[in-house]
């Protein structure tokens, strides 16, 4: 006889008392949300789930890309990732890491096999302490911008697979979102509830997303 093997069947719950915007719809109609470390896909018409399970620890925020067919997921814990996957075969399109942090920062040189030919290329990777707690996908470029518990915004090429700006908060962020035609980012500060709030916390701020001499940057426009 064959060995016998258990295997997720269904996951009961959402994860709601701590995150918020974490519930979406895909193209085919779909619903996406987390639960604990996995990202449930939930089919209400043949009223089943597949279930997105690489994170390492529990999911805190995602985003859907504008096609509908590209989710992107961040995670908590000591070394926190951020994965953009294909929802119809959850199968990871890019992992990216290492610029959210808190406290003590280690690079590392890791291989990254390219997603358009097979072959095998460098990129940095680097180790962060602390929450991912906003992302966003931009709605016309292939780019994402998330914010965590260190108090910064990082915007992403998810071409590249890589950073390409940091931008330093007074606080830490709970929530962003890009405006419909990406010019601009709004970020929602709060920090962790279980300390000393900070004056900032519960502000809305505005920002204009620009390129300024071949670099992007973030211009403060209103809270």
């Amino acid at each position: 006889m064959p060995p016998e093997q258990l295997e997720m069947d269904w996951i009961y719950g959402y994860r709601s008392h701590d995150s918020r915007n974490n519930l979406k719809y895909t193209k085919q109609g779909k619903i996406v949300y987390p639960v604990a470390k996995v990202v449930v896909v939930f089919d209400a018409k043949g009223w089943s789930q597949k279930h997105f399970k690489q994170h390492q620890d529990e999911v805190l925020c995602l985003a859907v890309h504008p096609s509908l067919d590209i989710v992107a997921s961040g995670e908590g814990g000591k070394s926190p990732a951020i994965h953009v996957w294909q929802v119809q075969a959850l199968h990871v399109l890019s992992t990216l890491r290492g610029t959210h942090k808190r406290g003590v920062v280690e690079l590392a040189a890791v291989l990254e096999l390219s997603l358009s030919d097979g072959s095998v290329q460098w990129s940095v990777e680097m180790h962060w302490k602390g929450h991912v707690q906003a992302l966003a996908i931009h709605p016309l470029k292939d780019k994402a911008i998330t914010g965590g518990d260190d108090a910064t915004l990082r915007l992403w090429d998810l071409h590249r697979h890589r950073c390409v700006l940091k931008f330093t908060l007074e606080t830490a962020s709970r929530a962003v979102a890009y405006s419909p035609e990406g010019a601009y980012v709004a970020v929602g500060l709060g920090g962790n509830p279980r300390k000393n709030r900070h004056k900032k916390d519960g502000t809305v701020l505005i920002y204009e997303e620009k390129v300024v001499d071949g670099a992007v940057q973030l211009g403060y426009l209103i809270d």
